[in-house]
């Protein structure tokens, strides 16, 4: 059995990422979720999974509940103000 996660903030991150700075916000919204969408596609197409899996972030971090320690190696960002 094949499962095909997606990590949907890296997915419209990479979406932003591309996205033309002088096109006005409301088109630009638009044209990301439709990048995504066409990312979104091709993987499938790509990987042909059984399932799929939609991960999204949440205020509530679960991986923390679960795992005390999880990043805890990182030092914090001496540089933030």
């Amino acid at each position: 059995m094949r499962t095909l996660i997606f990590d949907l903030s890296n997915i419209m991150y990479l979406s932003g990422y591309r996205q033309d700075p002088l096109v006005d916000n409301d088109s630009a919204a638009e044209e990301i979720a439709e990048r995504a969408a066409v990312y979104m596609r091709a993987w499938y197409r790509t990987f042909s999974p059984d399932h799929f899996v939609f991960a999204c972030d949440s205020s509530r971090y679960w991986r923390r509940e679960l795992f005390p320690d999880y990043k805890g190696h990182r030092v914090e960002d001496t540089l933030k103000k």
